[in-house]
């Protein structure tokens, strides 16, 4: 008989600010506003902050509970998170790997990935403009020959 394994994936937002999706290696408990190590596997781990993982916000996307978890000091200098964070976060100061653990609405344990993350950044940075999401020039607006612009460019002959 094959057993399942039914260990669910997680996100990690590493301090470099980029995601990855990796597999709990223990269950997690919904009630606990503290995230034990022993649940992400070795090679996410490898940059922390000083003290517990502790819970940070839990936002509601797609029906789904996202449970940030980080380290609010540091253990070793230079590996401040630098991770924009959505608010009420985006003020906040982290250190290491960022962790991001999903429940459904039983408060049951599920796997989330890198779109449920997107979501997550989508939702609420909304309100908050992209820079470079647009082309700065409007519709209504012309470059004249005349421009001091032009005397930037540099013109072939």
């Amino acid at each position: 008989m094959v057993k399942i394994n039914e260990n669910k994936s997680a996100i990690c937002v590493k301090f470099t600010s980029n995601i990855c999706v990796f597999t709990l290696e223990k269950e997690v408990n919904s009630n606990d506003d503290i995230l034990s190590t022993i649940c992400i596997p070795k090679q996410y781990k490898r940059s922390r902050g000083d003290g517990k993982l502790i819970k940070q916000h839990e936002y509601i996307v797609n029906d789904k509970l996202l449970k940030l978890y980080a380290w609010e000091a540091e253990k070793d200098p230079g590996f401040e998170n630098k991770s924009e964070l959505p608010p009420p976060l985006a003020e906040n100061l982290y250190y290491g790997n960022i962790y991001i653990v999903g429940f459904d609405k039983n408060n049951k344990l599920i796997s989330i990935t890198k779109k449920d993350y997107k979501d997550m950044t989508v939702k609420f940075f909304e309100g908050f403009e992209t820079l470079g999401s647009e082309d700065s020039w409007s519709s209504e607006e012309s470059l004249q020959d005349d421009d001091s612009l032009h005397d930037f460019i540099i013109q072939d002959e």
